[in-house]
C-alpha cells in the first residue's frame, strides 16, 4: 500500500494570552471520558514576536486545543484588547443608562449621548492602536477622556439628589463606577499610546547612532543615553498600567443585581478581560530590566557571538570556527571584534577530558568543539568557560549565529564588495567563495581567516544603513523560529527573558510515561558536506497488549553533490579571479563523504534490541546525566551520489495501562541544521487494541487502523493517541 503523506508539519508557535470570552468546555463523551491525551502544546519554550511579551501555559490539566498560526502573533494585541475590554464596559453603561432613563430621571439625553460618544471614541482609539497608528490613538483617547468627563459631570447632580431618584439600590453607584472604569481606560490608553509612539522609534535610533561612524568613535561619551531615553518612555507604560488597575476597581464597584440578568455576564466578562490585560501589563514592565542590562544600562554588557558553520553540523547549528567579542554601553555598540577561535585554542596546554564522540576525533577538547550538547543553554556556557579559561574576557551572553542566517540578512543588505575581491558578495556565493578562501589559504596561510575580519564591519554597516527596519526584524523572528540564532545569558533576568520568547533551545523534560525522539548529528570529516545532505527520520512504534511500546528509528542521508555542483563552483571561482579548484579542495567544500556521528536521544532505560545498518555491537549507549535523557551512537559515512540508512529497535522503559485505555505521547526536537529533515510517524497496535482519539488531527487513521503523521520537522513537535482494547 503507498504511504499516505499527510501534510507538512506547521512550524509550532508560541501559546498566546486569549483576551477573548474563553469556550465552554466539552464534555467527552464514551471512552473520551476515560482520558484527555493532549496535554500540552508542544512543551517547546515558546516563540514570541517582540510585540507578545508574555503568555501562560496550562500545565497539568489534560486538554485538546489548537496552537495559534504563527500570523497571529504578528498582530497588535493590544488595540484588540482595549477595544474588547472597554466596548464591555461601555455596553454596560449605556445600558444601566437607559435602566436609569425607565426610573425617571431627566438628565437621560445628556448622559446617553456624552456615553455613546465617548463609546464610539474608545472604540476608534482602539482601532487606531491595534493599526499601529498611535499619534491617531493618541488624539482620540484624549478626546474620549473628556468625553467621559462630561457624562461624570451629569451623573454629579444625580449624585447630589439620589434620595429623589433611588430607593435602597446601588444603581448610582454602578454608574459612577461604569463612567470613571471608562474613562480610566480612556486616560491608560492615551498614555500607552504616547509611550509606544515613542519606543517605537527607539530602534531605529539604536540602528543610526550604532552605525559604522559611532562605532569608530568606540564610545558613548558626550551622547544622550539610549537606556535613558527607554527609561523616560517606559514612565507612559507605567501610568497606564496604574489606570488599568483602577479601572479594575472602578468596575469592583459596580452591582450586577442592579443590570437586566442578560447583561450580568457582560460585566463579569468585562472584569476578565481588564483582568488579563492588567496582567499582561504587568509582566511587561517586569521584563523591562532584562531589557536594559542587555543594552549596557547601569553596566557595559558583553556579548560573545558564536559564528557557526552549519554546513558542518554540529548539536547547536554548526561548527564554531569564529566568534566575536561585543559590547553595549548605555544602548551604544562600544566594541566588536573578530577573532579565529584558533588563535585561543591553541594556547591552552591543559588536558580537557572531551565528550564521547568529540574523543573519537580529537585527543583534547577546545572551544571549537564547546557546542556539544543539543540543549544550547549546556553548550554556551562552556563556550564562554573555554573563552575565560583560554585567557580570554568574561562574558555576560552569548549568542549563536548560523551562516545561513547570514544568507538570509545578505537578501536585505544587498552584494558587499570587500576590498581584496574582484566581485560581490551575495547570499547565494558567500558560504562558497569564504570557504574556499579560508580553506585553500587564499589571502595568505599566517591568517587564513582574515577575509572574515574583513566582512563583519562591511557587513555590519552595510546592515545598518541600507536594510529596511521592519524587514530586518522580519528576517530576525524568522531566524529565532527556525533556531538559526540562538541566545543564552548568564544573567538570571535576562536569561528568563529568553526563555519565555523561545530564543535558547532547551532540550526538554520527559515526563513518566512519556517518550521522546531527537535525532542529532556531529560532523566529523571535516568538510562542509551536510549542505548537500537530505535527511529522512522515521520513527515507528508498536504498542502490544501488555502495554509494552517498542520503537524504531530509521535515519536516512542521501548525499546529493553532483558534478554540476563543481561545474557552478568553478563558474563563481573565476568571477572572483580564483581558477585552482585542487581535488582535497573540492572535498572540503562538499564533494568528500559525509562522515558524522548520530545521537537517537531516547527516554533513559530504552533499551536496545537490534540494529539494521551497522551492527549492534557498534552501537554505543550512553545517558546524559546534563539533559536526562540516554541516547544511542553510530557512525554513518555516506558518499556522494550515495544513500545511506541505519535502523535502531529499542523498547520503552514504561507500560501503557490500558485497563481501559491510556494515552501514548510523544516529543519529538529538531536540531538546528541548514536542512529540514522530512519527519515520518507511524503507531501500529497488536490485535485487541485500537486508537480512540488523537492529536493533532494531522495525526490521522490510515486504512488498516494504524497513525501516520508525515512532513518536514520544522520545528518541535507533540503526538499523542488515546490507546484501548
Amino acid at each position: 500500500m503507498a504511504r499516505k503523506v499527510v501534510r507538512d508539519i506547521e512550524k509550532k508557535g508560541p501559546t498566546v494570552i486569549s483576551l477573548k470570552d474563553e469556550p465552554e468546555d466539552q464534555k467527552p463523551s464514551g471512552r473520551e471520558k476515560l482520558l484527555d491525551i493532549s496535554e500540552k502544546t508542544l512543551k517547546k519554550t515558546n516563540n514570541h514576536s517582540l510585540k507578545d511579551i508574555e503568555s501562560g501555559k496550562a500545565q497539568g490539566k489534560v486538554m485538546f486545543f489548537r496552537v495559534d498560526p504563527w500570523e497571529e502573533l504578528r498582530a497588535d494585541r493590544f488595540g484588540e484588547a482595549l477595544r474588547i475590554a472597554a466596548a464591555g464596559t461601555m455596553i454596560l453603561l449605556i445600558l444601566n443608562l437607559i435602566n436609569v432613563y425607565n426610573r425617571g430621571i431627566n438628565f437621560k439625553t445628556e448622559l446617553i449621548a456624552s456615553a455613546e460618544a465617548g463609546y464610539n471614541e474608545l472604540i476608534q482609539a482602539g482601532d487606531q492602536a491595534a493599526g499601529s497608528d498611535f499619534g491617531a490613538a493618541e488624539m482620540t483617547f484624549t478626546q474620549a477622556q473628556k468625553t467621559f468627563r462630561s457624562a461624570q459631570d451629569a451623573v454629579a447632580f444625580l449624585r447630589v439628589n439620589q434620595e429623589y431618584f433611588f430607593t435602597r439600590e446601588k444603581t448610582l453607584e454602578s454608574i459612577q463606577g461604569l463612567l470613571n472604569a471608562a474613562q480610566n481606560i480612556s486616560s491608560a490608553g492615551q498614555n500607552f499610546a504616547r509611550g509606544i509612539q515613542n519606543l517605537q522609534q527607539l530602534p531605529q535610533l539604536f540602528i543610526e547612532e550604532n552605525a559604522a561612524d559611532s562605532l569608530d568613535a568606540g564610545t558613548s561619551t558626550g551622547k544622550k543615553s539610549l537606556t535613558e531615553k527607554l527609561k523616560e518612555d517606559l514612565k507612559y507604560v507605567e501610568t497606564a498600567a496604574g489606570q488599568l488597575a483602577s479601572a479594575r476597581r472602578n468596575l469592583d464597584m459596580v452591582s450586577a443585581e442592579v443590570l437586566p440578568p442578560t447583561f450580568r455576564e457582560k460585566l463579569a466578562s468585562a472584569k476578565s478581560k481588564l483582568e488579563k490585560l492588567d496582567d499582561l501589563l504587568t509582566k511587561t514592565r517586569e521584563k523591562i530590566p532584562a531589557f536594559l542590562d542587555l543594552l549596557g544600562d547601569r553596566y557595559p554588557h558583553r556579548y560573545l557571538v558564536l559564528l557557526q558553520n552549519d554546513t558542518e553540523a554540529r548539536p547547536t547549528g554548526g561548527f564554531i570556527g569564529s566568534y566575536v567579542i561585543a559590547d553595549l554601553n548605555d544602548g551604544y555598540i562600544t566594541k566588536m571584534d573578530f577573532h579565529d577561535v584558533y588563535e585561543l585554542d591553541g594556547q591552552l596546554q591543559e588536558y580537557i577530558e572531551p565528550p564521547a564522540d568529540i574523543a573519537m576525533v580529537a585527543e583534547n577538547w577546545r572551544m571549537r568543539d564547546s557546542n556539544y550538547s543539543p540543549d544550547f543553554a549546556i553548550s554556551a556556557e562552556k563556550a564562554a568557560w573555554f573563552l575565560q579559561k583560554e585567557n580570554g574576557p568574561s562574558v555576560d551572553t552569548v549568542i549563536a549565529i548560523n551562516q545561513s542566517f547570514i544568507a538570509d540578512l545578505l537578501k536585505l543588505t544587498g552584494p558587499i564588495r570587500l576590498g581584496g575581491l574582484k566581485a560581490s558578495l551575495d547570499e547565494n556565493n558567500f558560504q562558497l567563495i569564504l570557504s574556499y578562501i579560508i580553506e585553500s589559504k587564499a589571502a595568505g596561510a599566517e591568517n587564513p581567516k582574515q577575509i572574515m575580519a574583513e566582512l563583519v564591519p562591511a557587513f555590519r554597516g552595510q546592515l545598518l544603513t541600507k536594510a529596511p527596519l521592519d524587514q530586518i526584524l522580519k528576517i530576525f523572528l524568522g531566524g529565532v523560529m527556525d533556531e538559526k540564532i540562538l541566545f543564552y545569558s548568564r544573567n538570571e533576568k535576562v536569561q528568563k527573558l529568553f526563555d519565555d520568547f523561545g530564543m535558547t533551545k532547551r532540550i526538554l523534560p520527559t515526563g513518566p510515561g512519556e517518550d521522546y525522539l531527537n535525532v542529532t548529528i556531529t560532523s566529523i570529516g571535516g568538510n562542509k558536506s551536510d549542505r548537500y545532505i537530505e535527511q529522512k527520520i522515521e520513527h515507528d512504534s508498536l504498542i502490544q497488549t501488555d502495554g509494552s511500546v517498542v520503537d524504531e528509528v530509521t535515519v536516512s542521508r542521501k548525499h546529493t553533490w553532483t558534478m554540476k555542483d563543481l561545474e557552478e563552483w568553478e563558474t563563481t571561482l573565476k568571477l572572483f579571479g580564483y581558477g585552482d579548484l585542487p581535488q582535497h579542495i573540492q572535498q572540503i567544500l562538499g564533494s568528500g563523504s559525509n562522515k558524522v556521528f548520530v545521537r537517537v536521544y531516547v527516554p533513559i532505560g530504552s533499551k536496545l534490541l537490534s540494529a539494521q545498518g551497522v551492527n549492534t555491537d557498534d552501537v554505543i549507549t550512553i545517558t546524559d546525566n546534563e539533559i536526562q535523557k540516554q541516547y544511542f551512537m553510530v557512525q554513518m559515512t555516506t558518499d556522494a551520489g550515495k544513500e545511506k540508512s541505519v535502523a535502531l529497535s529499542y523498547i520503552l522503559p514504561f507500560r501503557l495501562s490500558l485497563l481501559p485505555a491510556d494515552a501514548y505521547k510523544l516529543q519529538i526536537q529538531k536540531q538546528p541544521a541548514i536542512n529540514e529533515s522530512y519527519f515520518e510517524k507511524k503507531v501500529f497496535f497488536k490485535p485487541g487494541l485500537q486508537s480512540y482519539r488523537e492529536y493533532p488531527d494531522a495525526f490521522a487513521k490510515t486504512e488498516d487502523g494504524s497513525l501516520q503523521y508525515a512532513g518536514l520537522l520544522g520545528g518541535d513537535l507533540y503526538l499523542s493517541t488515546l490507546v484501548g482494547n
